[in-house]
């Protein structure tokens, strides 16, 4: 769902079928989780996110360092444990703060690749029950 000129927004309850980061280029990846994930299910996207050209992957609340983690390890794993300086990925995780205290982080981190080319789309992936686009959308812009 695009839920603003360069954000977007995919609800998941369920990592079955995942596969979020196909039409998106040159963004940040930001995983809310609020459900538990098993290993086994968040390595299909991690390696997916490592797949596709993103920039910055920030995780938010429950187990998001095991996220940061999974992804840490795929991107060595893609390139056959030999990574240049552009290849390299940031991760970060954020379990302690509030939503409004991570997206106030997330409108300011990552703002250019290692080129320094502008990073202006984002791309929202809430891993929870119900779907919250619109709420998390505001919280996004208006951080």
């Amino acid at each position: 769902m695009k839920v603003g000129s360069e954000t977007f927004y995919v609800h998941a309850n369920s990592l079955e079928s995942f596969n979020a980061f196909e039409n998106v280029d040159r963004f940040k990846a930001i995983v809310l989780v609020e459900q538990p994930v098993s290993r086994k299910s968040r390595e299909r996207p991690a390696r997916e996110l490592i797949a596709s050209d993103y920039v910055d992957m920030l995780a938010w609340s429950h187990d998001c360092s095991l996220w940061g983690d999974d992804v840490d390890w795929a991107n060595p794993a893609r390139y056959d444990r030999k990574i240049r300086d552009d290849q390299d990925v940031m991760t970060t995780w954020h379990a302690e703060e509030t939503l409004e205290r991570f997206f106030a982080f997330v409108k300011f981190s990552a703002l250019t690749d290692m080129d320094d080319h502008e990073i202006n789309r984002c791309l929202i992936v809430h891993i929870a029950t119900a779907q919250s686009g619109e709420r998390m959308f505001s919280l996004h812009e208006n951080a």
